[in-house]
């Protein structure tokens, strides 16, 4: 019986989960029991649904924001168009339009002489971005480029 869960590690999925008459549950295109996954893939083998399994995914291509050079940013703005490209509470900051996986992007963000990237939903809003810059900045320590 087909069920709404899939098999996965991380950010990749592996197989649907189908629940076979002895309760056993296996993969759906593999034929491959939990069991024998678990013994391919390692204990991280998880069942979960596609919604869990989406967070997972996005969780594993999400990364904080980081300083970064101007001309990093300076090379970003201008390998593809920007998307999403505002300036909100003295953050200047757009969205590279091409994914890297799922709705994740490259988030670039710049404000007087500091630039930033990080990786998060291509549907960030630019207010939430200019809170991120400001929230790295008022730590103390915060990195400088190198």
């Amino acid at each position: 019986m087909e069920t709404d869960k899939l098999f996965f590690v991380g950010a990749g999925a592996i197989d649907v989960v189908y629940q076979r008459d002895d309760g056993t549950l296996a993969g759906g295109y593999s034929g491959k029991t939990q069991a024998q996954l678990v013994e391919e893939y390692g204990p991280e083998l998880r069942v979960g649904t596609r919604e869990e399994f989406r967070a997972a995914h996005d969780a594993h291509w999400r990364a904080p924001f980081k300083e970064i050079t101007a001309e990093a940013y300076d090379k970003a703005l201008n390998v593809l168009p920007p998307s999403g490209w505002h300036t909100t509470d003295g953050v200047e900051s757009f969205k590279w339009s091409e994914r890297l996986s799922g709705t994740i992007t490259n988030v670039f963000a710049r404000t007087r002489d500091r630039f930033f990237t990080c990786r998060d939903d291509i549907s960030l809003s630019p207010a939430v971005i200019a809170s991120r810059v400001h929230a790295l900045l008022a730590t103390q320590g915060s990195p400088r480029a190198a």
